[in-house]
């Protein structure tokens, strides 16, 4: 068997049929945990996005409870928002209370979050600020929001 061939065969076995080769989450620090779902969201992976997105998760205020309800929300994101040709720039960390230092309180729209004390991942998406809110929780790092 060619050594191509027998990496393949091994790469394939250690997966489960129709696993992603995301890394979980635990093992990421808050930028990692933000990258990974930006650079999804710009492959346009709705499987991974699905993945990486845990519940419940705040879609710009509007909460997905259930894996269903997470699903339908990325699927309208791709559907709405081009991310054809947009890069990930720079992810800057910020306390809830330095992000509000920074830009004011937050909208209406998320104040019903459980924003105190989270960690803000403020990334520029193709020139487009977005918004990755994220708790501590034990070693992991575990993302509730999302919003631009």
């Amino acid at each position: 068997m060619s050594s191509i061939l027998s990496l393949c065969l091994a790469l394939a076995l250690t997966q489960p049929p129709g696993a992603s080769a995301v890394a979980p989450i635990a093992e990421r620090g808050p930028e990692e945990t933000a990258r990974a779902l930006l650079e999804t969201l710009l492959a346009r992976d709705l499987e991974a996005l699905c993945q990486l997105t845990p519940t419940p998760f705040s879609f710009d205020g509007r909460e997905a409870r259930s894996r269903e309800e997470v699903r339908r929300a990325w699927t309208r994101v791709l559907q709405r928002h081009t991310v054809a040709g947009r890069k990930l720039g720079t992810i800057e960390l910020l306390t809830y209370d330095e992000l509000v230092k920074r830009y004011g309180p937050s909208p209406e729209r998320l104040q019903s979050l459980p924003l105190a004390g989270s960690q803000a991942a403020v990334a520029d998406l193709g020139g487009r600020p977005t918004l990755i809110l994220m708790k501590k929780r034990g070693s992991s790092w575990v993302m509730f929001a999302i919003t631009d």
